[in-house]
């Protein structure tokens, strides 16, 4: 086969590899659906994420107020306070503790039962 004959040929193979057949139409429009698809789970797991830290946030706020306003905890209480929330949720993430367990824990110790929590 010449150069001439060749060329031609990928010619024609690079003509049919973009010509918009039915199949690559369908094909096309599977691999930008998933893609959609996924960016949107991408999207929502970050605003999952983001409500978890604020929801976080807003209760460690909300104790460390009561604590400083109400029962008169200073900078270094506080800051104990707050590593050992974060120390506990550091454990939890790791599978150290279960919700139940620590709930559990805290019955049998102070007697205090909070609304259990579905897991």
């Amino acid at each position: 086969m010449g150069r001439k004959e060749r060329r031609a040929k990928e010619r024609q193979e690079r003509k049919e590899s973009i010509r918009m057949t039915p199949d690559r139409i369908y094909e096309l429009k599977q691999k930008t659906a998933n893609e959609a698809v996924r960016r949107v789970q991408e999207i929502e797991k970050g605003k999952e994420k983001q409500r978890a830290e604020t929801t976080l946030d807003m209760l460690l706020l909300f104790g460390m107020t009561y604590l400083h306003e109400q029962k008169g905890w200073g900078k270094q209480r506080l800051e104990n306070y707050y590593d050992g929330c974060m120390k506990l949720l550091k454990e939890f993430e790791a599978g150290e503790h279960m919700i139940k367990s620590l709930r559990d824990k805290l019955v049998e110790e102070t007697k205090i039962n909070l609304v259990e929590v579905k897991e």
